[in-house]
């Protein structure tokens, strides 16, 4: 423990003492950790909260659609072709859908397009407006703050009717009562029937700026050629692969599909988005490893060429040391725990110098971060190690001096 403790006393001297060639020598641990809590902080927010929002939007439901858009990032040959040959899927598909499927619980459709929505003498542009039926409110995350959901009435008679989401609703309408005003959505008025309570925003994008309003009376403004989305539910997530297989044989059927033909429909999770996010981070980790090993290794280098101008410059003290009684290993073990001090503060400076850079990117922009003690623990052995690993030939050259010439050393 003597040795252990003096072995500090003495890397925390040479900290204070050299303050510059002991900053330049951990430089390289700096980075490297600082590097890795840093990104591995902010991936982790970044997947916690992609996660949560899974669970709130319900991990029990999947969506038939014509085809992947995630094939745009994945596999942009096989988008295009999925683009030019699957079929569109029509209203009768989830009709048919919700006669047969007996492991849904609902089953919903969608379509969607971004427009300019007017109130007044006001606008806002790039508004989502969705055409959907009354079984939505069951599979969407969407609150009544004010009026109610779209009917089956409305849906069924194509009624000119909306419900707005919130941000809509502050900067077109309020302070006035919105129950009964009109809004115009391309060429023709919707009267307001509810305003969605706020849902906040996601990595900084306004999760309330839509209108829903009914299908039917969607199609009629924007066309009824587009495909849409259908939407089911099921009542547990251990029913979900079976539902799954059972909507896409009833799709097949529906699309006159051969046995050996592909699907010319999509079938899509939220589990998959999330499984492409652990692909792209898991890639991310790894290239950041591999960049941080080589900062590491080149730290370490720096951090032995310190060390043996430190033996260099105690020659006589280590032979003072041998004169009075010191083991070869009382020597090493001094050297060690000097060199892993050093890199341990090092490290410890990345640490922190990470931590605060992930805090600060997440104040300034949308991306969550969260604290890994488990990369912190890793980090901490990594440079114990470093310091260990790289000053033992230091430490054992210390050792071999011999303590007559070790004396003479001027």
């Amino acid at each position: 423990m003597r040795l252990i403790i003096e072995g500090i006393k003495i890397a925390l001297g040479a900290l204070v003492t050299n303050r510059l060639r002991t900053f330049l020598t951990l430089l390289g641990n700096i980075v490297g950790i600082m590097a890795v809590i840093a990104v591995a902080s902010l991936l982790r927010g970044i997947d916690k909260y992609a996660r949560e929002k899974v669970a709130q939007e319900g991990s029990n439901v999947f969506k038939i659609k014509r085809f992947d858009p995630l094939e745009a990032i994945t596999d942009f040959d096989q988008f295009l072709y999925s683009l030019k040959h699957n079929r569109p899927i029509r209203r009768v598909d989830a009709t048919a859908l919700r006669g047969t499927l007996e492991k849904a619980q609902k089953v919903s459709v969608s379509v969607s397009d971004r427009i300019r929505v007017s109130f007044a003498d006001k606008n806002i542009r790039d508004i989502e407006v969705k055409g959907q039926d009354e079984y939505y409110p069951f599979i969407d995350n969407v609150e009544i703050e004010r009026g109610r959901h779209l009917s089956r009435l409305d849906v069924q008679t194509n009624a000119p009717v909306a419900v707005v989401g919130w941000e809509l609703y502050t900067a077109l309408i309020e302070p006035r009562e919105p129950i009964g005003e009109s809004v115009k959505l391309g060429d023709r008025h919707f009267d307001i029937i509810g305003v969605a309570r706020e849902k906040g925003k996601v990595l900084g994008q306004s999760q309330d700026r839509f209108v829903i309003v009914p299908i039917g009376a969607y199609q009629k403004v924007f066309g009824s050629e587009r495909s849409i989305d259908v939407r089911i539910k099921v009542a547990e997530i251990g029913q979900l692969d079976e539902a799954i297989e059972e909507a896409r044989v009833a799709m097949r059927i529906r699309h006159h599909l051969k046995p050996s033909d592909d699907d010319d429909f999509h079938i899509s999770t939220s589990e998959q988005l999330v499984s492409l996010w652990k692909r792209i981070s898991g890639g991310i980790m790894l290239a950041l490893f591999v960049l941080v090993s080589i900062s590491l290794v080149v730290g370490g280098i720096v951090l032995m060429n310190t060390m043996l101008v430190a033996v260099t410059e105690r020659t006589r003290e280590v032979g003072i040391r041998k004169a009075l009684g010191a083991r070869r290993r009382d020597i090493v073990w001094q050297f060690l725990v000097e060199s892993s001090t050093l890199s341990l503060f090092g490290g410890l400076f990345g640490m922190v110098v990470g931590l605060m850079i992930a805090l600060i990117v997440s104040v300034l922009t949308p991306i969550p971060y969260s604290f890994d003690a488990v990369i912190v623990g890793i980090a901490f052995v990594v440079t114990v190690a470093v310091g260990l690993i790289f000053g033992t030939y230091p430490a054992v050259k210390a050792a071999m001096l011999n303590p007559v010439d070790a004396l003479r050393y001027e």
